[in-house]
């Protein structure tokens, strides 16, 4: 009978050494994955205040664009409203060049 209680101790021991390397690993294993949480975590937060720096970088030099772009097309339209202005005014220093030596030629301008 002693030898059983013997053996049962050590069966019981045993099986709670067993019971203990199995709580060990799970805590370990809990302990990486909370460790992969956290950096997780950081690189998320990390990226999103990127983004949001990204988002504010775009967004500046998108008014600039627009800026630029509002006043090249003011420019454009004064360089055009200044070409018509000087077609213009060559058709009439053409017209009236042209009159005198139609003239001279005993031709009559149309």
């Amino acid at each position: 009978m002693g030898t059983l209680l013997l053996l049962s101790v050590a069966t019981l021991c045993f099986a709670s050494a067993q019971h203990q390397g199995l709580i060990d690993y799970l805590e370990q294993r809990l302990v990486a994955i909370e460790g992969r949480i956290s950096v997780w975590y950081e690189q998320s937060n990390r990226y999103a205040s990127e983004l949001r720096e990204f988002k504010q970088q775009m967004i500046g030099l998108t008014e600039n664009l627009e800026e630029g772009h509002e006043a090249l097309h003011s420019d454009v339209e004064g360089v055009v409203t200044r070409v018509e202005r000087v077609e213009r005014e060559l058709d009439y220093m053409e017209t009236q060049n042209l009159a005198p030596a139609l003239r001279r030629h005993g031709q009559e301008p149309d």
